[in-house]
């Protein structure tokens, strides 16, 4: 990688001006120092030398996948999987910005978008993820009502319900060891369908 590639990459992303945090000065690509780390390449102030950000090394967008797969080309990857991106990954603003614009792209001009032949089953992987995503939660809310019932038990005034008490908090406790259970198999067919 070098410095006109980098400089290249930045203008076709519209990369116009950097600001320092430090100091203030705003400069464009071209001006301030470069600094290549591996595949990362680092905007250094011309002023006061202080990081103001990693630089993209890559015209197109990426995004990680899947552990098989690794990082991808986002025109490579079809809407559904791009629009479970968007509710469910956490992203920056620009890759936010950029994944809206290539849907809306595709929506408005289907011609414009013919998919690859997906090497996963987008669908069933999607599935499988917003399963274990719901499967968590409900374990959440498992464990915070057996915390509250185990704090409700110094308020019981007699011995039934204390009993009771009891019996509810290690049913729950059942039911959280029955949902890790189904986690724990989610995630099993999640990597059998990644590794197939």
């Amino acid at each position: 990688m070098n410095r006109e590639k980098i400089l290249e990459i930045a203008e076709f992303r519209g990369i116009t001006e950097l600001i320092c945090k430090q100091c203030g000065v705003v400069s464009t690509p071209a001006e301030v120092r470069l600094s290549f780390n591996g595949n990362k390449c680092g905007a250094y102030c011309p002023e006061c030398n202080s990081y103001i950000k990693w630089l993209p090394t890559a015209k197109s967008w990426r995004i990680f996948l899947n552990a098989k797969v690794g990082m991808t080309d986002i025109e490579k990857i079809s809407t559904d999987r791009l629009q479970w991106h968007l509710r469910n990954i956490k992203i920056s603003e620009d890759l936010q910005n950029a994944i809206e614009k290539l849907i809306e792209r595709r929506t408005t001009d289907p011609a414009a978008f013919i998919a690859p032949p997906p090497d996963i089953d987008t669908k069933k992987e999607i599935e499988l993820m917003d399963r274990e995503k719901y499967l968590i939660e409900q374990k959440a809310l498992k464990q915070a009502e057996q915390k509250r019932l185990i704090k409700s038990i110094d308020d019981a005034a007699d011995y039934v319900k204390i009993k009771e008490l009891i019996a509810r908090i290690e049913g729950l406790g059942k039911t959280v060891n029955d949902l890790e259970r189904q986690i724990l198999r989610t995630r099993e067919k999640l990597r059998e369908l990644n590794a197939g």
